[in-house]
């Protein structure tokens, strides 16, 4: 089951035209951008609410590797 880890300020960003195209191409059914505030230790297998939608996390990248920003690209469940 699933429990909620924290809450937090994101930016929320649907993937549109060329974005969603080139992330298709790299991963799987991405549909979406998350930005948040680095946290070392999400992974993932973890998951992201947001206005009633849950997202699966696809990949996770740390931004310049300076552990201050992470970008999630993400796919909508159900």
């Amino acid at each position: 089951s699933w429990a909620p880890l924290f809450t937090c300020w994101a930016a929320v960003e649907p993937l549109v035209g060329r974005e969603y195209i080139a992330a298709q191409a790299l991963q799987s059914e991405v549909t979406t951008r998350i930005r948040m505030r680095f946290r070392p230790w999400m992974t993932a297998q973890d998951r992201v609410i947001h206005g009633g939608k849950t997202y699966n996390i696809v990949s996770l990248v740390d931004v310049r590797s300076g552990h201050r920003e992470l970008v999630l690209m993400c796919k909508a469940v159900g």
